[in-house]
């Protein structure tokens, strides 16, 4: 109990990591509805305690976490660890290096839930996948701003779903009124 107090202050006190108010995680747990024995793809820019809110009503389902930073992303397998929770932590940008992929596709996921990290322009590494993506994740959906790569990350986040999937993003007030490309995928 003190390691995970600890690490909650750890978590607090990092200018890196978002945290996310447990009504939210709960108005989610219950669009999902049953998300028992499924498997849940999420990018988080926190340390995961959303994630262990949903593990905490439903501890038989497995999760799948790209994770942006590392220290956050050991604080993650930490709390999940604490928590009895399964997961499978891959590190890295889910834009320009998305890490669950099967036979050369993305894997499909029964549910997403993300939380991307707010105010991120695009790094040149991501401009060249968003503009050469082999996945094919912006040919539909359209190319996200340059500018702020939040519905970038929402994109991604869709075609990691299964046809009958469900997903959650949180995401800054200011992706719901930007014009222009991120207009297009908002219409889309």
């Amino acid at each position: 109990v003190e390691l995970a107090n600890s690490m909650i202050e750890f978590a607090a006190l990092s200018k890196t990591t978002m945290s996310v108010p447990q009504q939210v995680t709960e108005i989610v747990a219950t669009y999902f509805g049953d998300y028992s024995n499924s498997s849940i793809h999420t990018f988080s820019s926190g340390v995961g305690l959303e994630v262990i809110d949903l593990h905490k009503k439903n501890s038989s389902t497995r999760y799948y976490m790209q994770q942006f930073n590392v220290d956050s992303g050991l604080i993650t397998e930490l709390f999940f660890c604490i928590n009895k929770a399964s997961i499978e932590i891959c590190y890295g940008d889910l834009i320009s290096q998305p890490a669950f992929i099967e036979e050369k596709q993305l894997q499909k996921f029964k549910f997403a839930y993300m939380i991307p990290p707010f105010g991120m322009k695009a790094t040149v590494q991501q401009e060249g996948m968003i503009e050469n993506d082999p996945y094919g994740r912006f040919n539909y959906f359209g190319k996200p701003s340059k500018s702020h790569l939040d519905l970038g990350y929402l994109v991604s986040g869709l075609n990691a779903l299964s046809e009958d999937g469900k997903g959650a993003f949180l995401l800054p007030i200011g992706a719901l009124f930007r014009s222009g490309m991120d207009q297009e995928i908002r219409e889309r």
